[in-house]
């Protein structure tokens, strides 16, 4: 029972080291244990899906927080684009990234909309 104990805790420390170490060999050093070791440990089910999802976390926590960030770099291209003494270069920019992103959402909304009307259709068969 202890082994198991220990294997799930370095298991645990290891997929947390996998996310932030540059490679596999620094890992293992940071674990202090065998590059062989963490190979091994690699190719279980186990813990490949505690990888998968120890990084889908990962990339969800990333998301919230450029999310978090949308309003504020919104505002700095409302404000680069309205500023006259920013270079004309700048302005265009600004506003080019602000109908271009506009775009995309009723782009994106149009297929959300057909998608749902076409699970309806499906969903009926």
């Amino acid at each position: 029972m202890g082994d198991i104990d220990k294997y799930d805790r370095l298991k645990e420390q290891a997929i947390i080291t996998l996310l932030t170490a540059t490679n596999i060999e620094d890992a293992a050093k940071t674990l202090d244990i065998g590059v062989s070791t963490l190979y091994r440990w690699l190719q279980k089910d186990d813990f490949q899906e505690g990888l998968r999802e120890a990084r889908r976390q990962a990339v969800d926590i990333a998301i919230n927080k450029l999310q978090q960030s949308t309003a504020t770099a919104v505002k700095v291209l409302q404000d680069v684009a309205k500023n006259e003494d920013a270079p004309a270069s700048a302005r265009v920019s600004a506003a080019k990234t602000i109908i271009d992103q506009a775009l995309k959402v009723v782009e994106l909304d149009k297929i959300i909309d057909r998608l749902e009307k076409l699970e309806e259709k499906v969903g009926r068969r």
